[in-house]
């Protein structure tokens, strides 16, 4: 047989036994590569845990929040006093709002300082939507810009992060939801180059609003950003 007399099928029957031959080489690559995948997946649910007005004292170094937000005290506290000062201003600068951490005792309290108020509050005073949104903007932090930058550790996409946040809008006020939406575009421009990404599950118009201004104003690219949108047919 000659190529040009077979010109498909010896390529095809070539490959065939090609495939077969370092099939247990293909499956450890793609082992490899889908361990690499979802071992960087966090994921962070769609009602998070109660604010509480105090949390017991634990002598922990947490560096993740969980899905449910249920230990960020303990997170907020392995940060040591530079870190938890950084936060608190990228929180301020971005959503309106300081965070402080104070301990009580054998107890923290969570407080939160808004715009143009004059001293901090216990955050099971300040309505349910910070202690919704708080645990989400905590993780975006430490996954960007906080204790532990990616890039620094020799990040790349073969081993990229990905945040998985299933409405982070709920309880809050719509502009606040804008703010979120203009903090999300900020944090991609910032992460693109070390492989960090975001899937966001959302009802909130204003976040898709927020974002598409900053493609307007160029904080980020139209191809940083990818919208699906869900109808429910027969």
């Amino acid at each position: 047989m000659h190529l040009k007399e077979l010109p498909n099928e010896i390529p095809e029957t070539v490959f065939f036994y090609l495939i077969i031959r370092n099939f247990p080489r293909i499956l450890t690559a793609a082992d490899k590569s889908f361990k690499g995948l979802f071992s960087g997946v966090r994921y962070l649910g769609p009602v998070r845990a109660s604010a509480e007005r105090f949390y017991r004292h634990q002598d922990l170094e947490i560096g993740e929040v969980d899905h449910k937000g249920e230990n960020l005290p303990m997170v907020i506290n392995s940060l040591d006093a530079r870190m938890k000062k950084n936060l608190s201003k990228w929180i301020s600068d971005n959503f309106g709002f300081e965070l402080e951490l104070e301990a009580s005792g054998l107890h923290y309290e969570l407080k939160i300082k808004e715009e143009h108020d004059a001293k901090f509050h216990n955050i099971s005073d300040m309505g349910f939507g910070y202690s919704q949104i708080l645990p989400v903007i905590v993780s975006i932090w430490l996954e960007t810009v906080g204790a532990v930058p990616r890039r620094h550790l020799g990040f790349t996409d073969a081993n990229s992060r990905t945040l998985v946040i299933e409405q982070p809008e709920l309880h809050l006020h719509p502009a606040l939801q804008y703010r979120f939406g203009l903090a999300i575009a900020k944090v991609v421009s910032l992460a693109t180059n070390f492989g960090f990404r975001i899937v966001i599950e959302t009802h909130s118009s204003q976040m898709i609003e927020a974002i598409g201004e900053s493609i307007r104003r160029g904080v980020i690219e139209d191809s940083d950003i990818s919208i699906a949108l869900f109808e429910k047919i027969k």
